[in-house]
């Protein structure tokens, strides 16, 4: 059992780890190519497009944990989340 947590705390970093250094890493690049006007406005959007994400993915969790102890199977929990990522892709264009 502390072999299985081991293993996925260590597959949980890497997917936190990985993003994190390269955002740094396109930030230190896009600063230096943008004009400070530019890479404003393209911060500014970036953060609007993942609010709205955020608010269109949040309820998926929720609907999903209302139905599992239920006796759902793994094909209604499929289509919500299909279906909250076609929202996402619809909002975010």
């Amino acid at each position: 059992m502390r072999e299985l947590l081991n293993i996925h705390f260590l597959d949980v970093a890497i997917a936190k780890i990985v993003p994190a250094i390269a955002g740094v890493g396109f930030v230190a690049i896009a600063s230096r190519y943008f004009e400070p006007a530019d890479y404003g406005q393209f911060s500014l959007i970036f953060a609007i497009s993942n609010f709205i994400a955020v608010l269109a993915v949040l309820w998926i969790s929720q609907s999903v944990l209302r139905y599992v102890g239920s006796g759902f199977g793994a094909g209604v929990m499929r289509s919500v989340y299909s279906i909250g990522f076609l929202c996402v892709l619809i909002l975010c264009g």
